[in-house]
Order: C-alpha cells, then structure tokens, then sequence
C-alpha cells in the first residue's frame, strides 16, 4: 500500500494534535448541494481533494438562505479563533435575494449589499485574519423557471434582468472593499454565447439560449450532470 515513510511517534503525536486551517463554503442550496455527487461532478469534494492533508473544506450551505438569514447565523457556527483558524471564506449568496419582491426571500438590492458587507467584516471572520472571497450569483434561465414555478400560470418568483443587478451589486463590493470576487454570473452568461450589449439571455423576452438550460437544473441552480463546463468546475477551477 503506498504511503509515507514510516514517522515516529512523536511526529504522529503532533500530527494529531495539530488542526488543520479551514476554507469555509459559506452559502445557500448552491453550496449545500456542492457536495452531491450523484449526478456529476462536486464542487466541494473536488476542493476537498485539492487541499487534502494540508486544509479542511468545511460546507457551511443553507438552503434556501438568503444573505440577510446568513448574517444572523454567522456567529453561531463559525468557529473562535481559539478552536482553529480560518484562512478562507468563500462568500456566496444572492440566488434567493434577487427573488422578486412579492416572495418571501426578496432582500432589497441595498440590504443585500449591506449584508454582504457586514458578513464580510464581521468580528467572527476578522478574528482569523481571514481572506474572503465573494461569489456572484448565476444567471437566471426565466425559461426553465416557468415550469417549475408556475406551470405557466403565475409570475416567475425570478427575472433574468433583477439576477444580474444582485451579481453586478457583488461585483462592484468587491472592488469597493478590495476583496476578489468569483465572477459566476460572466462565467456562464460567456460561456452560452451572450456579449454586453446584447438582449439578456435566459430572459423570455428573447428566444430561448438552449446551452444556458443545459447548464441550470431548474432556471437556477447548477445542473453538473448536463454539463463539464463552467458550472462548478469553473467554480472549482477559479479557486484552485
């Protein structure tokens, strides 16, 4: 069986008593269902792997939480400085915030920068000197959603158009605040063909972008069975 060399016991004494740094998935359904591999490929165990041995990946991913829910939970699961450090914080909300404002999960676009921010400077993170890193929300495929939210006879708890303010808000906090930003929203609207300047893809106003509904299970969340590329592989890929 292949291994390391044989180590002494004092060598394995420290080994054990020495805790690994953590990199905290901190997130909605996106990131709770990162760990799912029944259908394909697994964000967060693929991140687990890259850093196996030298830092622990832990998921912290609610689902259905928006950026204001996350901000009151934060305190209660982050770990103190003293149990273990923190290095770094993905940061990944905005799916459930960009809800229209007649659903229950709707966070005014200022709230959720505001939270944002404050997640990002809270006192729980910035104990450990942590980095963080923000991520965009993905893009909306308003055509998939239809079905799923209405069968054709209501509103669509979601818009294309109100998905990109809440990734071009997170964007614009990351420069703010000097902090790198994961830039999902551009990572896929670029990879089914949309340019700036054009009529938003995924939006019903426009014809139906085919490789955007490969890529979204649902009109929004990640669909890895259906697609290698940019879903969490990307995601993977820009934090490797």
């Amino acid at each position: 069986m292949s291994g390391d060399p044989a180590i002494t016991d004092n060598q394995s004494s420290l080994f054990l008593s020495h805790a690994y740094s953590q990199i905290i998935l901190f997130g909605d359904s996106i990131s709770e269902q990162s760990e799912n591999q029944t259908y394909g490929f697994g964000f967060a165990p693929a991140l687990r792997n890259a850093y196996i041995r030298r830092l622990d990946v832990m998921n912290r991913g609610f689902g259905g939480y928006t950026s204001e829910m996350a901000l009151r939970v934060l305190p209660d699961f982050f770990p103190s400085a003293s149990q273990t450090k923190v290095c770094l914080v993905l940061v990944f909300f905005g799916a459930n915030d960009a809800t229209l404002p007649e659903n229950l999960q709707h966070v005014p676009l200022p709230r959720y920068v505001e939270c944002l921010e404050q997640i990002v400077q809270h006192d729980s993170v910035t104990a450990h000197e942590a980095n963080v890193i923000l991520v965009t929300p993905g893009p909306v495929d308003e055509w998939s959603l239809q079905s799923v939210d209405s069968h054709g006879h209501a509103p669509l708890s979601r818009t294309a158009a109100n998905t990109k303010r809440y990734a071009d808000a997170c964007r614009e906090l990351g420069v703010k605040l000097d902090v790198p930003v994961v830039d999902l929203w551009s990572r896929f609207m670029h990879a089914v063909g949309w340019r700036a300047g054009e009529p938003l893809a995924g939006s019903r106003e426009i014809e139906r972008n085919s490789k955007l509904g490969e890529l979204l299970s649902d009109g929004a969340s990640f669909a890895p069975s259906r697609s290698s590329r940019p879903d969490f592989a990307t995601y993977a890929d820009d934090l490797i």
